[in-house]
């Protein structure tokens, strides 16, 4: 199996790991992640894993219970009742009393986080560029590669169903649910579900490892061309 596909097959792992967190709190369903990520992580032997430092990146939620830091919502809850207080939600450097504000934050950190990954940066004081979070020696092919990656992203995109029809519109799918008395499904991929903040997260997840693949891609052609010159 070459690198790029090995990366690819971690990558679908690692986004179900990091959806799942988002999946309205199943704390079941956040240790199942955890063990997909631990599996998949393992499997990673050779050399430094790029997917998984990729996914490592994205935010998350942790907890707070008093002093203490914790990263599974579970083992926080059971340390908050112990101690009679309460359990708290981070995101960043933010807190949150609320579940449901800690997992909208998630949304809109991961929104903004994947959006910014495609942007070029120029770094003022000793003009390098790095993109993707890697520098860049040549601001040509820098150019090409986020153009590409813009493309890849924009192409990657929600759609709703309602019953057994599909469309592309909020306001129609809104329209139609409405006179069909059905439930208003979000689909990204093969993803679907009802909830508006899941589909989100989904979303750009999608287009995150949308362009991981073609950083792949690029990563492995630059390779071939280093080993045939």
């Amino acid at each position: 199996m070459s690198k790029s596909i090995q990366a690819l097959s971690m990558l679908l792992v690692f986004t179900s790991a990091v959806v799942a967190q988002a999946n309205c709190g199943d704390c079941d369903k956040g240790e199942k992640a955890s063990e997909a990520t631990a599996v998949a992580t393992e499997q990673c032997t050779e050399g430094s894993c790029s997917m998984t430092a990729a996914m490592e990146k994205l935010p998350k939620i942790s907890y707070t219970v008093g002093d203490e830091s914790v990263c599974c919502e579970k083992s926080a809850a059971a340390l908050a009742e112990e101690n009679g207080t309460h359990m708290h939600f981070v995101v960043g450097d933010k807190e949150y009393d609320s579940k449901a504000d800690a997992q909208l934050a998630l949304v809109k950190a991961t929104e903004e986080f994947v959006s910014k990954f495609a942007e070029p940066h120029t770094c003022k004081a000793s003009g390098k560029v790095t993109l993707a979070g890697a520098e860049q020696h040549c601001q040509q092919s820098a150019g090409a590669l986020a153009k590409k990656l813009k493309e890849t992203m924009d192409n990657v995109q929600m759609t709703y169903v309602i019953g057994e029809e599909e469309c592309h519109c909020p306001m129609t799918a809104a329209k139609l649910a409405k006179e069909e008395g059905v439930e208003k499904m979000f689909l990204v991929g093969k993803e679907k579900t009802s909830c508006e903040h899941t589909a989100r997260l989904n979303l750009a997840l999608a287009k995150y490892k949308a362009a991981l693949a073609v950083i792949a891609e690029a990563t492995a052609d630059e390779s071939k061309e280093v080993q045939g010159s």
